[in-house]
């Protein structure tokens, strides 16, 4: 009998203590969720392929599962690139609301943007949304090929033959670069003249013209010539490889500058890279997306001085390989210069400004403001919808 009540006793304190342990535990999960409501959550979601410079719009679904309204006080964009558009202020209970992105980028590459959702009042929480692609790069193309360039243009051996004689194919030579530049290195006897101004100079239309440029045929070379010969011009050739070519023959140039380095614009640059009839030499310390032909060397002008052979490789047999040389800012160095005036088997055209220069150029192009009469771009915008909820749901990471 004893034996029996101790029996029950021991049967009764036991399912207390477990009435207790189940109370304990319901409060803990309890207090664990309501931690985590007031938590910071967070989700990243793949924009895929994003094109320079042009917007792409993107909703983000959130979802109030509380039994009461939830208030958005702000809405932040950790990147400049990501703008916020619009959002809703109120969420109904049970309800969803929208917060909609906007995403410009001007750099090409890797894209991250995180965005903070931030709720005030009773149920204050701050939740993150991230989103990630990759910026593409223009799509380049030539609108010529490289043949039906061949007529236009004469070698630096051939001008310093005709020039040699005094006679009616003595060909003028005249220089179209800014006046620093012609200042700065240009070939003897050559006339420093703006095209608006020489087609107005009526007694060179009879003669041989052989024009100076940048040292790189593109489309706007053609239209030049053609130009000229409109205007009356018999003979008009362009010198192929402008002044690296002249100076690998090992004529002198005139000017201020005894080793000239050929500079280049950076629609220039892109355009070569469109056509891939030249090397790159990569001596940017950041390496930044950008554009690059199918050659690409990669040196340090250090490297460059003591590793000779390296863009003597990237030559043909016999061929004055065609190298731009790209740095991060466009400034040059002696140490650059000095690296370069070594390696007489190439011909150097130095992209002016830089790897910011042709990021600014491409963002121009993207953008549609200026003219891509040589260049032009695919590129399309594209809205995706992102679903999440981010509030009050056990679902969410």
């Amino acid at each position: 009998m004893i034996t029996n009540a101790r029996s029950f006793l021991n049967l009764k304190t036991l399912s207390k203590i477990r009435w207790w342990v189940l109370a304990i535990c319901l409060l803990a999960i309890g207090a664990w969720k309501l931690s985590n409501s007031r938590s910071s959550k967070s989700g990243s979601f793949d924009m895929g392929t994003l094109d320079l410079a042009i917007e792409a719009t993107h909703e983000f679904e959130v979802y109030n599962a509380f039994p009461e309204p939830l208030v958005i006080g702000a809405v932040r964009s950790s990147h400049p690139d990501a703008l916020i558009a619009s959002f809703d202020t109120v969420i109904p209970a049970h309800g969803k609301g929208l917060v909609v992105v906007s995403v410009r980028p001007t750099c090409p590459g890797p894209f991250a943007a995180q965005f903070s959702i931030d709720y005030p009042g009773p149920r204050h929480a701050v939740r993150t949304m991230a989103l990630h692609g990759d910026v593409r790069l223009p799509v380049l193309s030539h609108r010529a090929p490289p043949s039906a360039e061949e007529d236009l243009l004469i070698s630096a051996s051939e001008v310093l033959a005709l020039s040699s004689t005094q006679d009616l194919n003595t060909p003028a030579i005249v220089d179209l670069r800014s006046v620093d530049e012609f200042q700065r290195a240009h070939l003897p006897q050559s006339l420093s003249i703006p095209l608006s101004q020489l087609k107005a100079i009526t007694h060179l239309r009879s003669r041989p013209l052989v024009l100076v440029n940048e040292g790189l045929v593109t489309v706007g070379t053609r239209e030049t010539v053609e130009s000229l010969k409109k205007s009356g011009f018999v003979s008009v050739k362009v010198l192929d490889g402008g002044l690296p070519a002249w100076n690998r023959l090992g004529s002198e140039t005139t000017g201020s500058d005894r080793h000239p380095l050929a500079r280049i614009s950076a629609s220039t640059y892109l355009e070569a890279i469109a056509r891939d009839d030249s090397s790159l030499l990569d001596v940017r310390i950041n390496d930044s997306v950008l554009p690059k032909p199918h050659k690409v060397i990669r040196l340090s002008p250090s490297q460059l001085a003591t590793n000779s052979n390296a863009l003597n490789k990237a030559s043909g047999p016999g061929q004055a390989n065609k190298v731009l040389v790209l740095t991060d800012d466009g400034n040059e160095t002696e140490t650059l210069r000095e690296a370069l005036s070594q390696h007489r088997d190439s011909l150097f055209y130095f992209v002016d400004g830089g790897a910011e220069a042709v990021r600014k150029q491409l963002l121009q192009i993207a953008r549609n403001q200026i003219p891509a009469s040589a260049l032009k771009i695919d590129a399309s915008t594209s809205t995706k919808r992102a679903s999440r909820s981010v509030a009050g749901c056990t679902s969410c990471p």
